[in-house]
């Protein structure tokens, strides 16, 4: 067995949940572009939100303005569970504001809460992006906090992958800085523990 178990939607709500701030945009044409994206992505048009972006890219004001409204209406889908959305529009984001931190941050934990949710198992493409925002992620040393949870995530990456040992070292890694809040996240960290004790050496 590969996967941690599923958590409660209301414990996965209080683990991974950034803090999102409410959004606010000053004139008429800025918010509804930004709406008009945000909408978009809720629909899974992500293309047609690429392109009204792309029409906005001389606008500081108008960008800014996108920024504030999907980042925030992230937050109100993470705070639902539904962390496919949230993280459809943190990619989106994360791929037009590379200079944000929180972006790259929030798109972490929600696709942690993503892959807990799972009945199956992740699909290489899943994978590959979890592994590359992790790497993104160790490459801003100031994200300390980030950097916490990168280690979590790289070690259920290990987990999918078999390699039980670089998951054990992850999770070590993980162990020796967490402070053990959230206190809900004993749970999910005790069954990463109990895999372990299951589990030895790397699995073909």
């Amino acid at each position: 067995m590969k996967r941690i178990r599923i958590l409660p939607l209301a414990m996965l709500t209080a683990i991974f949940l950034p803090a999102f701030g409410c959004s606010s945009t000053p004139d008429m044409s800025a918010e509804e572009a930004a709406n008009q994206i945000s909408d978009h992505l809720v629909a899974g048009k992500v293309k047609e939100a690429q392109e009204i972006h792309e029409d906005l890219e001389d606008s500081a004001h108008h960008r800014e303005a996108v920024f504030q409204v999907v980042y925030a209406r992230a937050g109100d889908f993470q705070r639902k569970g539904r962390y496919d959305i949230a993280a459809r529009k943190l990619r989106f984001l994360y791929e037009y504001y590379p200079e944000k931190a929180a972006p790259r941050i929030a798109l972490l934990y929600a696709l942690m809460g993503e892959r807990a949710m799972r009945r199956d198992a992740p699909t290489a493409k899943q994978i590959k992006e979890a592994k590359a925002l992790v790497k993104d992620v160790r490459d801003h040393e100031d994200e300390t906090t980030a950097n916490l949870w990168a280690s979590l995530v790289a070690a259920q990456v290990a987990v999918d992958e078999g390699r039980i040992e670089e998951a054990r070292k992850e999770f070590s890694s993980f162990k020796a800085k967490w402070d053990g809040k959230p206190r809900e996240m004993r749970i999910y960290t005790t069954e990463f523990e109990r895999y372990f004790a299951t589990h030895t050496g790397d699995e073909a």
